[in-house]
């Protein structure tokens, strides 16, 4: 589920952690999933170069009343990292 850069953060757990601690309640409902922009991809000699995604549920509502809205990053694969992510890839939110 998360890159290589992300499984090697000494602070992953916590991280998750926070985020699952963030979110009060069952989630009772929620929008439909949709990207905020089109899906775009490259590919080059059998590699992905250039990837951008950014889904986004709108609208979770919780048990207890809570409202809330995920964005999922969007990740743009480095063309000069052929293995995936590299420090000069872009990330949006």
């Amino acid at each position: 589920m998360f890159c290589d850069i992300s499984r090697e953060s000494p602070t992953i757990d916590e991280e998750i952690d926070a985020a699952l601690d963030f979110l009060t309640g069952k989630i009772t409902s929620h929008d439909s999933i949709q990207n905020l922009n089109p899906s775009e991809e490259s590919v080059r000699n059998g590699k992905i170069v250039f990837f951008d995604n950014s889904p986004s549920i709108r609208g979770i509502k919780t048990d207890n009343q809570e409202v809330y809205e995920s964005i999922l990053l969007a990740l743009k694969v480095s063309k000069n990292n052929p293995d995936g992510f590299s420090p000069d890839s872009k990330s949006y939110v």
